[in-house]
């Protein structure tokens, strides 16, 4: 997950899968739990296939944040 700040504007979120911006974080969250089950399947697996997502807002700092392999699921 990267945070990236922009100057102004509404904040949103972008996917290295999904062409185009998605502004309802409901609808992230729901895209997130959709490509997992998609890549990771329903079992307890670890996989090496990353969900890659930027945050642009004017409210964030840059940073990069890289989530080390483990459960996806309990």
């Amino acid at each position: 997950m990267q945070l990236r700040k922009i100057e102004k504007g509404n904040d949103y979120c972008e996917f290295s899968h999904r062409n185009g911006p998605i502004h309802d974080w409901d609808e992230a969250r729901k895209e997130i739990e959709n490509r997992t089950a998609v890549i990771a399947g329903g079992g307890k697996d670890v996989i090496d296939q990353a969900i890659a997502m930027t945050i642009f807002s004017p409210n964030v700092v840059d940073l990069t944040l890289v989530d080390l392999p483990g459960l996806v699921n309990v």
